[in-house]
């Protein structure tokens, strides 16, 4: 499960994809709010605020180097608000095939079998859906941490970038936020919506999640965010009952 806690979250990630929870409920300070730089990306913010559920198609890219290597993938991303603090969402990644599905109680990690062999049936690790409050992607995106108490909002070189650096706490440290070094956001100019967001850790690594045809209040059955184990799937030593 470490694997995906440190995914859309300081970053090794196959899942970052909470950064977009933070959008959805996250809320910029009265005096960001007064800064005309800062102005787009309250609007833009307060759209997925209001938004109920989304969906979108997005390409990955992972960035790692202390191994010198650069993976691509790309899947799709459903999320659902439910009551205050729980948000159900559906993770998929291809080609290196991965699932993340979360009913707002439980979240279901599947990694499918290798289909080179047939004695393989997939390795599942389920653990309670709380456990990723703590990381500081989906904190923000999912709006468990107010941006203006934990991160210094900067516009970059345009209008339409953004990047959110954690700020340190009374004791000079960066609650939640050990191994971020930042995030940014990206708009589209067209829909005036966050596009692409990237995530770059204290040792440089990066991932980067570009969404592709984002659908705000997207209907959604309930279908999208459960999971049947397949028989015989191995279960990793970290899950629950």
């Amino acid at each position: 499960m470490k694997f995906i806690l440190k995914l859309f979250f300081p970053l090794h990630s196959k899942i970052i994809i909470f950064s977009i929870l933070f959008l959805l409920h996250s809320n910029l300070s009265s005096s960001a709010q007064t800064q005309p730089e800062l102005k787009v990306l309250n609007q833009a913010i307060q759209k997925l605020q209001s938004a109920q559920s989304l969906s979108t198609n997005f390409e990955q890219k992972q960035k790692n180097i202390t191994l010198g290597i650069t993976k691509s993938s790309l899947g799709t991303i459903l999320l659902k608000k439910q009551k205050k603090d729980v948000v159900q969402f559906r993770f998929e990644t291809n080609p290196e095939k991965s699932l993340l599905v979360s009913d707002g109680k439980k979240i279901w990690y599947f990694l499918p079998p290798n289909p080179q062999d047939s004695n393989e049936k997939g390795l599942l690790t389920i653990r309670k859906a709380d456990t990723l409050k703590s990381q500081p992607a989906l904190r923000i995106l999912a709006g468990f941490s107010k941006l203006e108490e934990e991160f210094k909002v900067v516009k970059l070189d345009t209008e339409l970038r953004f990047r959110l650096i954690p700020k340190p706490n009374s004791n000079n440290k960066r609650k939640n936020h050990n191994d971020l070094q930042y995030i940014e956001l990206e708009l589209e100019k067209r829909t005036n919506l966050v596009y692409k967001i990237s995530l770059k850790n204290q040792l440089g690594n990066e991932t980067e999640l570009e969404f592709k045809e984002l659908k705000l209040d997207a209907p959604l059955t309930e279908k999208s965010f459960q999971f049947i184990p397949p028989p015989g799937v191995k279960f990793d030593t970290e899950t629950i009952d």
